[in-house]
Parts: C-alpha cells; structure tokens; sequence
C-alpha cells in the first residue's frame, strides 16, 4: 500500500529562513541598504570626481528594492494562503 504523498491533515512547514520573523528582518535590513543607496547617490552627485563611481550605490539600492520586493510578494502570497485556507473551513 503506498502512502499518501499529500495528506490532508499535513501543514506545510515553511523553513526558518521563510518565517515571518526572517523576512521582516530581511525587509528592515534592505530598508537600511536602500536609505544607504540613496545616500551614496546622493554624495555622488554632488562631488564630481565621484561621477563615474555612481553605478555602485545604484546597484546596491536597485538590488535592495528587488529583494525587498520580492519579499513583500512572498509574504502578501502567505496571507493570501492563510486567509483561502481559513474561508474555506
């Protein structure tokens, strides 16, 4: 007899990395990198020897919104989740 690969009564256990607690912090700590982007644009900008060194904070503060982002996806995807799962009972 095979076992059930998908039970009902089974949650799916997200990882420690996945956690709410996990992705706030993810998200506080790419609030920090963006403020720190912007900062470096910023100073860039206004001294002119630092002009062609620009695309380093941009990099930095545009990776830091897609993390971010993608973040803010995964966890309005869980409440999501959470609220169909809660309806349908």
């Amino acid at each position: 007899m095979c076992l059930d690969t998908n039970p009902l009564f089974r949650k799916a256990n997200a990882p420690w990395y996945d956690g709410n607690t996990a992705c706030a912090i993810v998200m506080a700590a790419m609030l920090v990198l963006c403020l720190f982007g912007w900062a470096g644009i910023a100073v860039a900008r206004t001294h002119p020897s630092y002009h062609a060194y620009i695309w380093v904070p941009f990099i930095l503060l545009m990776l830091s919104l897609l993390v971010g982002v993608s973040v803010t996806f995964r966890l309005l995807r869980r409440c999501y989740d959470r609220y169909m799962q809660t309806r349908d009972l």
